[in-house]
């Protein structure tokens, strides 16, 4: 990316004013720690009750809250408080030419006094630090030199990052740690008169080099505090050569990984070490990182403690900063971490920034949102992509990917996480740093708060033209101006609000949050006593912003915790709260967003007033407590019980499917061959070359148990698995071993010619060969009885188009079995068509009609499934065609005459799709033709609906003899483009002198682009993406969207069956779609789905079961599922196909 190559040298070496003196600190420091023993002040009893609140048992105190009436101020609520006493502006001195101390600095919440009040602690860059404390009223004193926090060494004042208050010596009281940029980092330990005291080298904490944030956690459950010191990188390195080659290998030396790595032979940015520090259990420490595993040079932005896996041992999850991936380091018990990021997350963000964890959707289960810098509009995100050229290499590798957008992971509680961003509608935040999980409303979901601009917009692609021309130039004095003089991104902080379908509604402007500048740090907590969340948000310029919450919907509960062990405060403790219908979990881990902490104190809320049903509490150690029927607009204090008991072991329940692939000895995996569609074509929106990968059940040898055929890409051929008893399966040749040359499709076992046995039909398809070629001729090959199979060369008349899809049916009711080829994408030519293919059986040769059949088939379109049915009820078989860029499409047999297009009769022609599969099937048991049609779903890029359709025109733009295409998405009423001004230009250079720089291309309208050509030119368009269920209502189909969950990825594949034995249809859905170019990325939300279907008044009703419950998880680009009950126990089971993977079988467990 150009834009990266810019921001990359956007950084000068300067020489920090304090270095010297804090070496002599630390000389001075070294000298009298000897002498100097560490506080140990006695552990403080922690059932003691103060600050209001009153014992109602031995584990539990109250404190009544101070709650507003109910009133007008439902929703996101804020207000701004402009004269609280809290005058902090942060400052940076931007003749300072240092983008490392352009990220800003954090803010931490704590009551560090013990007075009951929440006080704020905010970082400075260029200016000292402050400690606020809290006078109750939104009244808040400056006490930062009464207390010695100001951050200063030797009266010098170092670029502090973030803070974060703990209780380090377990005396009742927060401490703090302070994180500075190319100085010691600060541990100021409280004395509880309101005083601190630095011991940051006694206690062994001390660490120079380029801090974030400290996260303080129980790794070792050992009972006391340990931390993990978030790094980034203090300044470039001034060599310039840094990879050197040993033993004819690329090499870096030691003593520079810290500045640069490889990556496919590419060299990148690295970061300095991150920090895990393990507490001694006094309060001292020693940092264990390589022993615990954590080797990773970085540029860290952030990190969690996160137990994602719900071992009750904490995980850490690392958010990373440019080409470095984020981690996530699994605890494995003992003492060490394995980071495990590639198999539970498909992509992260390229730049990821800010994080944080909560359940977003209230099902016990924490989920993970990390940020990016990916712009809200049209003309921000034009401006920001640069020369996408630059970076494709690495757009195309990595495991897992990064896209620069964000990321909303949810947990599936079997390992591989659901990326579900774009649905929920936050994959852009703009330049975002701190991305906050929070119940903002006090209805017990949690909304997101984004913290957002930069102090230099350095992300702007005309800027990367002048810096790389300056570069060429060697005109550093020139650099180095044009540098200091980017105006700063100044851009409005976002609020969105849960709505509880996994989706986000904008309220940024209603909130009262929607502040315009250059924020940073961001926190949480109870300021006032109402029970709410205010918020404190630090800004680069300008004083820190102060606000009130003032929703006066709701109950509310905060509660805290007193810990009997080296932990005063609890944290790591989680807490399960029923309340209202409304399950909540969350975590006390007070650091979260960006370098910044909230108040150590857990919020919950319900639209609801009735009492709270349960509060469980899981300590750190994972004995738990129980609290029944508690009253809600209360303050409630946890103490640990010391009769606290052992969490018992969840009750197993069994999941309904299990994968047995291995056991069954089928290991068939498809092996995409290296195609680049790309070189050809370059604008497609995706690779017409990897769609292939079907499976396909059938008895081919009489024995009473189902066989499986698997296909082929090109260079690869089927293969055929006998079925031994449904207890193993083994590899039976057969004719289609040669045939390797073609690019198998679709795969259908039919009886050709009547002989009562299978046959098998083989498509052909794909983008890699030209117009005609052979490799297109679909294949029969017929089963000569007990599974011996030939082709017949002459069984199918020769056709040389792309077949994508096939279906057999007596059309001509003569009591053998026809057939029906849908045509794809004519090679090279997306998205131009070819006519499809009608061909009527004559003794098993089956003979070209589609002329005989009427204009039905007449118009090319781009068929990717069909199915035989009888749509009427009249006794001829009728044909349903899946369209991509067009509708669901009804062809009525008129009574073997031919062919008519009833799909605007049936209620079809207003949903136009990028429809992968169609169905038939009758859901609701009223006797008439249902369909089930898998469509592109609602989490990707791709936005539309019947007022801002999706296009993609396509014409000779530039009048050089070949196919352009333009795709165009709407903002608003305005036709735009998607792809950008490099892609673009690329392709079609005249539009490079017509747009002479990004700004000029971001602020043109398609029309302003292509015109006068594009109003002329042909195009298809679509305006529906949810996969649906459409119900025949007499005579005309009615739309029914598939649940939201199995919206979260493209759907390619669904069959029907009862898989759980109630009597009712159940549906399972193979997804993902890998294919896309490298800009819009892996579409790769789904695990697979099983939906279970319900009988309802209303008719049948679909569910998606959660994975942990259905056993299926299918993690690859699933192109195929199929259904048959290979080992006759009477319960279906399933076989999925995947590009370029392994085929999975799972079997039905319903029996045991």
């Amino acid at each position: 990316m150009q834009t990266e190559r810019a921001v990359i040298l956007l950084f000068l070496c300067i020489q920090f004013v304090g270095c010297d003196t804090a070496e002599t600190k630390t000389k001075t420091a070294d000298s009298i720690a000897e002498s100097l023993m560490v506080n140990r002040n006695e552990p403080a009893d922690y059932r003691s009750v103060s600050n209001g609140f009153t014992a109602i048992s031995n584990d539990l105190a109250i404190r009544r809250l101070t709650v507003p009436s109910e009133g007008t101020n439902s929703g996101i609520k804020f207000t701004k408080i402009t004269h609280s006493g809290i005058n902090f502006s942060n400052f940076l001195d931007r003749s300072k030419a240092f983008q490392y101390i352009e990220t800003g600095s954090g803010v931490t919440i704590g009551d560090y006094d013990g007075d009951g009040l929440q006080d704020v602690y905010l970082c400075g860059t260029d200016i000292p630090n402050r400690l606020y404390r809290n006078l109750g009223g939104f009244k808040f004193e400056d006490v930062t030199f009464e207390a010695g926090v100001d951050g200063s060494i030797q009266r010098q004042d170092p670029w502090s990052s973030g803070a974060s208050f703990a209780d380090i010596d377990n005396d009742g009281d927060l401490d703090l740690y302070v994180c500075n940029m190319a100085a010691p980092n600060l541990l100021y330990i409280n004395q509880g008169d309101g005083s601190f005291k630095e011991q940051t080298r006694i206690r062994k904490a001390d660490y120079t080099g380029a801090s974030k944030i400290a996260n303080f956690g129980d790794y070792d459950r050992d009972g006391d505090l340990d931390f993990y010191l978030v790094t980034y990188q203090d300044a470039p390195s001034t060599v310039r050569k840094m990879v050197a080659r040993k033993n004819g290998k690329p090499y870096i030396a030691p003593e520079f990984l810290e500045h640069v790595a490889l990556v496919d032979g590419h060299q990148i940015k690295a970061g300095e070490l991150d920090r895990l520090y393990q507490n001694q259990g006094d309060g001292t420490f020693v940092e264990v990182s390589e022993a615990a595993g954590l080797k990773d040079y970085a540029m860290g932005l952030g990190a969690l403690w996160f137990d994602y896996d719900d071992d009750g041992w904490p995980d850490i999850y690392v958010s990373n900063d440019f080409r470095k991936s984020d981690r996530l380091y699994r605890n494995q018990g003992d003492g060490t971490f394995v980071d495990v990021l590639p198999e539970t997350v498909r992509h992260t963000p390229w730049f990821s920034m800010g994080l944080d964890m909560g359940d977003i959707n209230n099902d016990g289960l924490v989920d993970l949102i990390t940020a990016d810098m990916s712009g809200t509009s049209h003309y921000k995100q034009k401006m920001d992509m640069g020369a996408m050229s630059d970076s494709a290499w690495f757009l195309k590798r990595g495991s897992p990917r990064q896209y620069m957008k964000n990321a909303v992971h949810i947990n599936s509680g079997v390992g591989p996480f659901f990326e579900v961003a774009e649905m929920m509608g936050m994959s852009s935040t703009d330049w975002t740093w701190a991305i906050r999980l929070v119940d903002m409303d006090n209805d017990g979901k949690l909304d997101v708060f984004a913290s957002n601009g930069h102090a230099r917009d350095i992300m702007n692609s005309d800027l990367g033209d002048q810096f790389d021309a300056l570069k060429e130039e060697g005109s550093t004095e020139k650099w180095d101006a044009l540098y200091l003089s980017i105006p700063a991104r100044e851009e409005p902080n976002l609020a969105f609000r849960n709505e509880g379908d996994l989706s986000f509604k904008p309220v940024s402007e209603s909130s009262g949050l929607n502040h315009v500048g250059v924020s940073h740090g961001s926190a949480f907590g109870d300021l006032d006593g109402d029970g709410d969340l205010d918020l404190i948000v630090s800004n680069f310029y300008e004083p820190a912003l102060v606000y009130r919450n003032d929703s006066d919907s709701g109950s509310r509960t905060l509660i805290d915790f007193r810990c009997g062990r080296n932990n005063f405060f609890g944290y790591g403790t989680k807490v399960e709260f029923w309340q209202g219908g409304l399950k909540q979990t969350k975590v006390l881990s007070p650091v979260r967003g960006y370098i910044s902490a909230d108040a150590p104190v857990l919020h919950f809320a319900s639209e609801s007033s009735a009492p709270i049903e349960k509060v469980k509490v899981t300590w750190p150690d994972s004995t738990v407590q129980e609290f029944k029927d508690l009253d809600p607009d209360c303050h409630y204090r946890i103490f640990e019980s010391e009769t606290s008991i052992a969490a018992p072991a969840e009750p197993y329940s069994k999941p309904l499917f299990v994968e047995v692939s291995g056991e069954l000895q089928i290991d068939f995996r498809h092996r995409e061959n290296d195609f680049d569609d790309f070189a050809r074509e370059p604008l497609l929106p995706f690779q017409p070359s990897r769609l292939g990968s079907a499976v396909a059940w059938a008895d081919v040898n009489d024995d009473g148990f189902a066989d499986l055929f698997c296909t082929g890409a090109a260079g690869q051929s089927g293969q055929l698995y006998m079925n031994v008893g449904g207890t193993n399966f083994v590899k039976a040749d057969g004719p289609w071993s040669v045939d390797d040359q073609f690019e198998d499709m679709a795969v259908l076992f039919f009886d050709a010619d009547s002989d009562g046995d299978p046959d098998l039909l083989v498509t052909s398809g794909g983008n890699e060969h030209s117009p005609g070629s052979a490799e297109y001729q679909d294949r029969l090959y017929r089963n000569l009885g007990e599974g011996k199979f030939e082709r017949d060369l002459d069984a199918l008349p020769r056709l040389s188009d792309s077949t994508r899809a096939v279906t057999a049916g007596d059309f001509d009711n003569d009591g053998d079995l026809d057939l029906f080829l849908g045509s794809y994408a004519i090679p090279g030519q997306y998205p131009v068509a070819t006519a499809s293919h009608l061909l009527r059986n004559d003794d098993g040769k089956f003979v070209e009609t589609t002329s005989q059949m009427g204009d039905a088939f007449s118009s090319p379109r781009l068929v990717t499934h069909a199915s035989c049915t009888d749509i009427d009820g009249d006794g001829w078989m009728d044909l349903v065609l899946a369209l991509e860029w067009g509708a669901v499409t009804v062809f009525r047999n008129e009574e073997g005459k031919g062919f008519s297009d009833q799909t605007s009769e049936l209620g079809l022609s207003d949903f136009k799709g990028w429809w992968n599969h169609i169905l038939a099937t009758d859901f609701d048991g009223d006797g008439d033709v249902d369909l089930i049609a898998a469509n592109q779903g609602l989490n990707t890029k791709y936005h539309a609906d019947s007022k801002h359709p999706h296009r993609i025109y396509f014409a000779d733009f530039d009048e050089n003899g070949t196919l352009d295409l333009v795709e165009s998405k709407f903002e608003g009423d305005v036709e735009l483009p998607v792809r950008g001004r490099s892609c673009s230009t690329h392709c079609m250079p005249f539009l490079e002198d017509k747009f002479k720089t990004y700004h000029d291309f971001a602020i043109a309208s398609l029309a302003d682009i292509y015109e006068p050509s594009i109003s002329q030119q042909p195009f298809v368009e679509v305006n529906s993406l949810e996969s649906a269920i459409f119900i025949n209502d007499e005579g005309r189909f009615i739309r029914q969207s598939l649940p939201r969950l199995a919206q979260i990825s493209p759907a390619n594949g669904t069959v029907v069956a009862d898989f759980d034995g109630d009597g009712v249809d159940d549906m399972a859905i193979a997804n993902n779609f890998f294919a896309s170019q490298v800009e819009t990325g892996f579409m790769d939300g789904g695990l697979g789905w099983i939906l279970r279907g319900e009988s309802k008044e209303a008719g049948i009703q679909f569910s998606c079961m959660w994975p942990q419950s259905s056993g299926v998880v299918v993690e690859g680009p699933a192109t195929c599922v199929a259904a048959a009950d290979f080992d006759n126990d009477g319960d279906v089971d399933l076989a999925f196909a995947v590009n370029d993977g392994k085929v999975r079988i799972f079997e039905n467990r319903t029996v045991d």
